[in-house]
């Protein structure tokens, strides 16, 4: 009797044990439920946070200028109002930016832009030969800060010493008629010549005539001659051209022209 009293009352705590299980899993998920439905509305209706855009670089612009040569040809050791001068043309907005003048890698010249205009004169002296020049005009802060970068254009100029400016200056006249007493291009007697040539080319105010020219200098040998010095005989002048070879307003009847040294015994004046 005891036992089967026992008996019914193991087999009723056996079957409540299930019924337990599913309430406490039934109310775990109650309170969990909330839980995950608030996480997730939270999710759902949060505001996005924005992510900060990159920094856009500024475009630059190069700065339009246009540059002009005073002439094509400098002398070296030229005064400063026979060197060339390169005119650079700007923008108001170029104003206070930087000009700069290099030849073969070195800064020769440099000036501030302060117009529209602004003259850049070469220095006296250079190599010799065709010199490319590069023009660069650089901003300064402020133009920096407006988008502007540095600009460059190139020019060429032609350089020569005072011995290739005389041979150039003389073979310009070639053709040109002798004239008694002349002393321009429309005609030239010898000394009219090379007083012309000196003067034009080099600033070299040589005497009037003949005789007076032949003092006008130093005396050097023949082995010694280089192109450019004047040959002076007896009632003539001539320029050395070098090689043998001499130029000269010749006689009436002739013109000016190139021809071999036909003086066996003349006086060579140098007068640079």
């Amino acid at each position: 009797m005891t036992t089967s009293v026992h008996g019914r009352a193991q087999a009723r705590r056996n079957s409540r044990a299930p019924r337990r299980l599913a309430l406490a899993v039934a109310f775990a998920t109650a309170l969990a439920t909330p839980i995950v439905a608030t996480t997730a509305a939270q999710a759902a209706t949060a505001t996005p946070t924005a992510t900060p855009a990159a920094p856009t670089a500024k475009a630059t612009k190069a700065i339009p200028f246009t540059v002009k040569k005073s002439a094509k040809t400098q002398i070296n050791g030229a005064r400063k109002s026979d060197r060339i001068v390169l005119t650079v043309k700007t923008r108001k907005a170029a104003r206070g930016f930087t000009i700069a003048v290099i030849a073969r890698g070195k800064t020769i010249a440099r000036a501030k832009v302060k117009s529209t205009r602004t003259r850049v004169r070469l220095p006296k002296n250079l190599r010799s030969g065709k010199t490319k020049l590069t023009v660069r005009v650089t901003p300064n802060a402020r133009g920096a800060a407006n988008g502007y970068r540095s600009a460059k254009k190139r020019v060429t100029v032609k350089v020569l010493t005072e011995r290739q400016a005389i041979v150039a200056a003389a073979k310009k006249h070639i053709g040109t008629p002798y004239r008694y007493g002349g002393t321009t291009p429309k005609g030239f007697d010898c000394a009219g010549f090379t007083k012309y040539v000196f003067s034009h080319s080099v600033k070299v105010s040589l005497p009037r005539t003949s005789s007076a020219q032949r003092t006008a200098g130093k005396k050097i040998s023949r082995a010694k001659a280089k192109a450019g010095d004047i040959i002076w005989t007896p009632g003539h002048v001539a320029i050395y051209l070098g090689g043998n070879k001499i130029i000269d307003s010749p006689r009436p009847g002739k013109s000016i022209h190139v021809r071999t040294m036909y003086q066996k015994n003349p006086t060579f004046i140098r007068v640079i």
